[in-house]
């Protein structure tokens, strides 16, 4: 192979000959110099540095000789290798015959004093030391070089000091000319367009390096094929044996995890890449592997999802492929599920209100669905009622009226009828005065009563009489006293009865009216009692202005809630739902479920599962088992069983900790409860539960059965779910506060969180990484270092969630903190990288050396790539060598590639191809 450092190239040319009109124009010569130095330029071809090419095009004899002259001088050493290129027309002279090479000023009769004589030339080439001399010739008559160098034997041997190792290639023979694409002025002739084609794109070979002498047959073979003017060649001492350049179609020899890739390339299963990656865990291409089955078993999880088509399977998907290629279209499919899932449930709702029937059913349905399909005729619904409520209330205030006068009429007859009575009474006895009064007394009540007018006048006349005979001397004076006395006293009587039957009227009135009202507002939970006063307590009216803050409210209803008062505490908590807490949603929803007082009146399962939705969203675990019981049983005419939704809510609040939620979700899996039997994915769920526990999931898992009343309470909606009517609250001995606590299961101890941290590993190795961050994340502060290193790479690549260098920064910090020696090793690849901070090689280096101290491999190997590129620290080969060494003898495969390579190119120690040798078949380099 050519030492393309030492390469020397001197590229000549003569396109237009200004000076002679009859000489052709040569426009190709142009492409052949611009592209030739393009292709000697390209490292992945032949490699000479720029610097190193000289060009001469369009020049004069004078200036072309002085180039050659001085690059001769140049290369008077071994060490160099020289190449001559000239591209023009070749003359050849009228007296001797001999070849010229024309320059830009050539006149054809003066062709001898123009033009490069070619021993000329042939002089200045043998000037050069260079080891190699390379002379390439696209001319016509170009041959003539050879044959000047090969007339006989003593010709050759006079002739060949200077050219030791020099090989020549001409477009043509002696007597023949070299043809160029008229038509194509921007394209190089047929002899260099032909040889930068096989320089470019390479020859069936086994060889890595193209020779000239191949390079030469595929020319000459060619052109034969093809009936153009055969090339010739002529070299010394071999030299046509060396190499000019790379063999671009040159193929390395396959290590076996190449032959392996290929294989499982073929194949194209998730288990040829599974068992690739089992069989070659530390192969390049083993990422690749890995990112082949991660895109298969995304294709096979969506067809199934998307086969499925529900909300759960959709979720699924996207909870384990959130970088997958599907991504889009399952929130398209998920979105249009949602949409069709809220309509069913707002349909649902809307039936369950037309039942109901009443304004406040129609009232709630409208600020639930404020915008819904049925929230005109809602309104329509509303206006019609409190129209028909407003003519009752009508109707109801005129018969009022009319009972209040009639009983109004009743009670002055009968006070007519008791005053008559006592006046009568009196007017007998002779107490005519008293009975006169009375009479009075009925005529105000009801003028025009003749009886009593009549009497009046009957008692007027007696008085009258009376008054005459008192002038009299009486006998009976005591009588007429006594009587006296007798009649003040039925007077009195009688004022009492008048009384009495007053408030008897009254007592009536205000029975009737309270009852009314009652009435009217049977359908609120709160009601207002005709005094004016409120179930709220004191503490509560007090605190009605406008300036009262929601926290203090809600503080309130948390302990209205506490006490019992459910009523008042719904009112307060669904007054201020914009500042709900998850905990503040899920007691709405117990209130809803369970109802205020000890019947079943006030139950709304409907709205109950809604605000338990609310509260499952807002993350609360309780709320999550609440929920999946619903969409596990469903509600009777108002929500169908939905078996994917619950074992998504039932996973979702398994995988916060609920126990029973994980023995649940393992024994859907495990019976085919509405899913797919997994029986793997029930060992896991079942095994988790049996950890903590729960004494079904161990008998479970000794078995391969299980009956249908093994399923836990939790999953079962009480019985008052399925009736609306006449439904008796039960196990009344419990606080409904207590049960809200216990909603989920089991005490947060220290045992809970070392089984929950060994489920998030469970998580992690299976590749469930979203689970895994979120069972991390519940305890952060009780992480190991390979946890928190796991946090760091979950952020770093983005799996299951966006990616986050900055997050992954800082876990990985806590777990180098924590000791962790690959998580150092990370930290210095991203401040190197420049991911989440700016670039700071001498950070990195700082890391990487903390690392390797540790006896991290990789951090190693990166050692050795910062000094080998002078990152961070000076550059040294040697240093760097010393820790690809050390690394290699670790096991990084990466480090011995490198060595191979510093061994192979002699960088920081003695060129060897034994020790490359060694080094690359340890790493399975062939």
């Amino acid at each position: 192979m050519i030492d393309h450092t030492n390469t020397v190239v001197l590229l000549i040319g003569a396109s237009d000959f200004p000076e002679d009109p009859t000489i052709t124009p040569i426009p190709n010569v142009k492409a052949n110099i611009s592209r030739f130095k393009e292709s000697l330029i390209n490292p992945e071809i032949v490699g000479v540095p720029e610097a190193n090419i000289t060009i001469s095009l369009n020049e004069t004899k004078s200036q072309i000789e002085r180039k050659l002259h001085d690059l001769a001088e140049k290369t008077r050493h071994k060490k160099y290798t020289l190449l001559v290129y000239y591209t023009g027309h070749g003359m050849l002279s009228s007296e001797d015959y001999e070849l010229y090479l024309t320059t830009h000023y050539t006149h054809k009769k003066y062709l001898e004093s123009d033009g490069i004589n070619i021993e000329d030339f042939k002089k200045d080439i043998k000037r050069s030391a260079a080891s190699q001399k390379i002379v390439l010739l696209d001319c016509c008559h170009s041959g003539a070089i050879i044959g000047t160098m090969n007339d006989t034997a003593s010709t050759i041997q006079a002739e060949i000091k200077g050219f030791e190792g020099t090989y020549v290639m001409t477009s043509a023979a002696e007597d023949t000319p070299s043809l160029f694409p008229v038509d194509k002025p921007d394209q190089p002739t047929y002899f260099t367009g032909k040889l930068l084609e096989i320089i470019n794109s390479g020859i069936e070979s086994d060889c890595e390096y193209c020779s000239l002498r191949e390079i030469y047959n595929k020319i000459e073979f060619d052109f034969r094929q093809a009936g153009l003017p055969r090339p010739q060649q002529s070299n010394f001492n071999t030299a046509d044996q060396f190499f000019f350049s790379r063999n671009k179609k040159y193929e390395k020899p396959k290590s076996a995890d190449e032959q392996a890739w290929e294989v499982a390339v073929r194949k194209n299963t998730k288990w040829a890449y599974l068992d690739f990656v089992k069989q070659f865990p530390e192969s390049r291409l083993s990422d690749e592997a890995k990112l082949r089955i991660y895109q298969i078993e995304d294709k096979e999880y969506w067809l199934e999802a998307s086969g499925k088509n529900t909300i759960f399977s959709l979720l699924e998907y996207l909870n384990n492929f959130s970088n997958g290629q599907f991504v889009e279209a399952a929130n398209q499919k998920l979105e249009a599920l949602r949409k069709k899932e809220e309509q069913e449930e707002e349909e649902q709702y809307w039936k369950q209100t037309l039942l109901v029937n009443n304004l406040t059913s129609f009232q709630n349905y409208l600020a639930l669905y404020p915008d819904g399909r049925f929230a005109a005729k809602c309104q329509i619904q509303i206006e019609s009622i409190k129209k028909e409520e407003a003519q009752k209330e009508a109707d109801a205030l005129r018969q009022k009226k009319q009972e209040e006068l009639q009983a109004e009429q009743k009670r002055k007859a009968e006070q007519v009828q008791q005053l008559k009575q006592a006046a009568d009474q009196l007017q007998q006895s002779g107490q005519y005065g008293e009975a006169l009064e009375l009479f009075k007394q009925i005529l105000q009540i009801q003028p025009g009563h003749s009886p009593s007018l009549q009497a009046a006048k009957q008692c007027e006349k007696l008085i009258q009489k009376r008054k005459e005979l008192e002038k009299e001397p009486s006998e009976n004076q005591k009588e007429a006293d006594l009587l006296k006395i007798k009649t003040r006293a039925i007077y009195g009587m009688a004022g009492l009865l008048a009384l009495l039957a007053i408030f008897l009227i009254w007592k009536n009135y205000s029975t009737r009216s309270i009852a009314t009202e009652a009435k009217k507002n049977n359908n609120l939970t709160i009601v207002k009692l005709n005094s004016g006063s409120s179930l709220l307590p004191d503490s509560i009216n007090n605190n009605k202005d406008a300036t009262s803050p929601p926290a203090s409210l809600l503080h309130q209803a948390d302990s209205l809630f506490a006490a019992k008062q459910y009523a008042t505490a719904l009112l307060l908590y669904t007054a201020n739902n914009q500042n709900l807490q998850a905990e503040q949603i899920q007691r709405v929803a117990w209130i809803y479920e369970n109802g205020t007082t000890n019947n079943a009146s006030d139950i709304n399962l409907l709205q109950a599962f809604r605000w338990y939705k609310k509260a499952a969203q807002a993350g609360n675990r309780g709320a999550m088992v609440k929920l999946a019981n619903f969409y596990n049983k469903g509600i009777k005419g108002m929500l169908s069983p939905r078996k994917d939704s619950a074992l998504f809510w039932f996973k979702s609040g398994a995988q916060l900790g609920d126990s029973l939620a994980m023995y649940t979700v393992g024994f859907m899996y495990h019976t085919g409860d509405g899913i797919n039997k997994n029986k793997d994915s029930a060992a896991v769920w079942l095994q988790l539960a049996a950890d903590r526990g729960i004494k079904k999931a161990k008998e479970l898992l000794l078995t391969s059965t299980t009956p249908s009343s093994s399923l836990p309470n939790s999953t079962k909606l009480p019985n008052k779910a399925l009736h609306l009517s006449n439904a008796k609250l039960t196990n009344t001995t419990k606080s409904p506060a207590k049960k809200i606590e216990n909603l989920s299961s089991g005490p947060e101890d220290k045992a809970d969180k070392l089984t929950l941290l060994r489920q998030a590993d469970h998580y992690y190795v299976t590749r469930q990484y979203l689970a895994a961050l979120n069972a991390y994340l519940k305890y952060p502060d009780n992480l190991s270092g390979e946890q928190c290193f796991r946090l760091g790479r979950i952020y770093q690549n983005g799996q299951g969630v966006s990616q986050n260098y900055p997050e992954a920064l800082r876990w990985y910090q806590k777990a180098a903190e924590k000791g962790h020696a690959l998580a150092m090793n990370d930290l210095g690849y991203m401040h190197k990288a420049g991911q989440g901070v700016t670039p700071n090689f001498t950070e990195a280096m700082a890391w990487y050396q903390k690392a390797a101290a540790k006896g991290e491999a990789r951090a190693m190997n990166n050692m050795g790539f910062m000094y080998r590129n002078g990152l961070g620290v000076a550059h040294n080969d040697s240093v760097a060598l010393n820790w690809y060494l050390k690394a290699a003898e670790k096991g990084d495969i990466l480090a011995m590639k490198n060595l191979g390579n510093m061994y192979r190119d002699g960088i920081g120690v003695k060129k060897s191809k034994r020790e490359a040798a060694k080094w690359y078949k340890k790493a399975g380099v062939k």
